[in-house]
């Protein structure tokens, strides 16, 4: 589909009920910044986040652990409803089509 624009966020703000934990995690993912300046500063603070006994942890074991601590800070508003089986059942078919879309 070239050319067309999709707005990621605003899928996952409709689908919060549908996906309630795809939906923070797409929230926080797709919200973070493109610059690494807000993590150098971060890190940049006197050895008070990575400390020489945690000097040990890898890139991604950080970035899990500050993605981590910024979830539990947030407050994630979404409301929650029960879904119905025929929702259900079109959510896995809709599901299905676009993993068949994409087989190779």
């Amino acid at each position: 589909m070239a050319g067309v624009e999709y707005d990621v966020l605003s899928f996952w703000k409709r689908n919060c009920t549908k996906f309630p934990i795809l939906s923070r995690i797409a929230k926080d993912v797709l919200a973070m910044q493109v610059s690494s300046v807000a993590s150098e500063s971060a890190f940049s603070t006197g050895g008070r986040i990575i400390s020489p006994s945690r000097s040990c942890l890898t890139h991604f074991m950080i970035e899990v652990l500050m993605c981590t601590e910024q979830w539990l800070k947030q407050d994630i508003s979404c409301e929650s409803r029960v879904l119905t089986n025929a929702e259900i059942i079109e959510d896995i078919e809709e599901q299905e089509k676009i993993e068949r879309e994409f087989a190779i």
